[in-house]
């Protein structure tokens, strides 16, 4: 009765760009990083969240620097859940030495990008609307 909205919602191994405005390419460009939506749509990065879920968490701690570490611990490895799960292409990224960088230094790239700018890409990552199927409005009214 309303498949046709069911049929709306973020889709398995699309990817979209992500451009990352803080940051800046020597002739101003700006680098970008083609994602995939870290989503229930996304099989692997979905299976990986529910083990980690059902593992044991580390018990609370008011200590500033234990809350700082475990802060540098998550961003670390969202780092390689992105990785791992979401990020499939780079685009202009521009190497210290100035060749363009290869798909296959996805994993060092995202490595080094700066703590603000990265917490931008996963958000991102995490956001359903980008991954959307979008029929036109006429499919819509087809029966």
């Amino acid at each position: 009765m309303f498949t046709k909205y069911a049929k709306q919602g973020p889709q398995q191994g699309k990817t979209v760009p992500w451009v990352l405005l803080g940051l800046r390419n020597p002739d101003g460009s700006h680098p970008i990083v083609h994602l995939e939506h870290l989503g229930e749509e996304n099989r692997p990065f979905w299976l990986e969240m529910l083990e980690q879920a059902q593992a044991e968490q580390p018990p609370h701690t008011k200590s500033p620097a234990e809350i700082d570490k475990r802060r540098r611990d998550a961003r670390a490895e969202n780092r390689e859940i992105v990785i791992r799960h979401s990020a499939r292409r780079l685009e202009n990224v521009v190497r210290d030495d100035g060749a363009l960088a290869t798909d296959a230094e996805i994993a060092l790239f995202i490595r080094s990008i700066p703590d603000g700018d990265f917490d931008d890409l996963l958000a991102f990552a995490k956001l359903g609307a980008p991954y959307r199927e979008y029929p036109e409005p006429k499919a819509l009214a087809e029966k």
